[in-house]
């Protein structure tokens, strides 16, 4: 017995490592637990459609005049997105974005892919990101379509990213906050090609340039200044916008939300597309202003969560010299199934009316809007 106590002590001792190895081995060190736990995604799903129908005599299905049309209303996908987050650490994080509804036109070019970036994440006050994303330029550009406060994105913003100082882009961005007082303010600075998303390079050796200020001013109240400039055929061009956001709590179950914007700057879509001189360049500016005004009513009920009604009023001048100005009229009303716009069905319309001296007819284009998203 003495000696068999003995030789089981013996085997213990030399398995004993081998143990601890094999031990070592079925449990992950902490640093690896660590790195498993923060590699973390997050995979969603984003649904727009409509339906359009046109109230005004010779209005298409998407609100513009025209007489050949051959339907004057019909049904319309404009978003099916497929996008994800990717999380490697807290530090570091990869974003794509898909717009699968880009199918139902022949041509993809230029399409498809809007956002395929990473983003490293410092501090608060400092953030890098890189690829092809929305640069933060404009009130618009600071959020995501599904916390949009009418049907679309408005016509200044549409002009603004046709002439690509908005919308997607690829190139870099520094941003963060930093305090002043008690108050924080957040800082944008942008630099990207200027011809748009899924190019294979730039069409020319300028960059744009653009920053955002965004400042809480009072409680309620948050102003953003705004300034972009590139080249053109080295002269130089600019943009500039100011924006003014509130929310106030009208009562314990009301909001009112507003959101307003002037813009004015060279509108390098119609620059470049008729390929003016650049000493006449200057010709060739926008002036645009909008307000929209929303009321956010908590029904605190089980199946429709929430109320919504926005007015969104708009004046564009696409070339300021000839005064030709587009007013567009948007009421809207959302009733909000889930929290988060997450399920959200919408009625609205759309009045456009022109102020064009240089027309003999300026048509009346009115069009009925129904919209359902869907967000998860």
């Amino acid at each position: 017995m003495k000696y068999f106590l003995s030789f089981q002590k013996a085997l213990f001792l030399i398995s004993f490592p081998a143990l601890l190895q094999a031990q070592i081995k079925e449990n992950p060190s902490n640093s690896e637990n660590s790195l498993l736990q923060s590699r973390k995604h997050k995979i969603g799903f984003f649904f727009v459609g409509n339906y359009n129908y046109g109230l005004s005599k010779d209005t298409d299905a998407g609100g513009k005049y025209r007489p050949d049309a051959e339907s004057n209303n019909d049904f319309s996908l404009r978003y099916a997105r497929l996008n994800g987050t990717f999380h490697l650490n807290p530090k570091w994080q990869a974003n794509f974005l898909f717009n699968l509804a880009d199918f139902k036109h022949n041509n993809l070019k230029n399409r498809f892919l809007e956002i395929a970036s990473v983003t490293y994440k410092h501090s608060p006050y400092l953030n890098f990101r890189l690829g092809q994303f929305r640069p933060y330029f404009g009130v618009e550009n600071t959020y995501i379509a599904q916390n949009q406060k009418s049907d679309y994105r408005t016509n200044s913003y549409l002009l603004m990213g046709a002439s690509h100082w908005q919308s997607f882009q690829i190139g870099a961005s520094l941003y963060g906050k930093v305090n002043l007082g008690e108050i924080p303010l957040k800082y944008y600075f942008n630099a990207y090609n200027g011809n748009g998303k899924n190019k294979p390079a730039d069409d020319d050796a300028y960059k744009n340039f653009s920053t955002r200020l965004e400042y809480e001013v009072l409680k309620g109240f948050t102003l953003g200044a705004n300034y972009a400039t590139t080249k053109y055929r080295g002269k130089p061009t600019r943009v500039f916008t100011f924006d003014l956001q509130t929310e106030h709590q009208l009562a314990r179950q009301l909001k009112f939300i507003t959101e307003s914007q002037y813009a004015k700057g060279h509108n390098m879509k119609e620059i470049k597309n008729q390929g003016v001189d650049k000493s006449t360049v200057d010709n060739y500016q926008f002036q645009n202003w909008y307000v929209t005004s929303l009321f956010h009513y908590d029904t605190q009920q089980e199946f429709l969560k929430a109320l919504e009604f926005s007015y969104r009023y708009e004046d564009v001048n696409a070339i300021q010299k000839l005064n030709n100005h587009q007013i567009t009229h948007t009421p809207f009303l959302s009733f909000l199934f889930e929290e988060n716009n997450s399920l959200k069905a919408s009625f609205g319309a759309k009045f456009n009316r022109y102020k064009n001296k240089n027309m003999n007819f300026t048509p009346n284009e009115d069009s009925f809007i129904f919209q359902l998203q869907f967000n998860y």
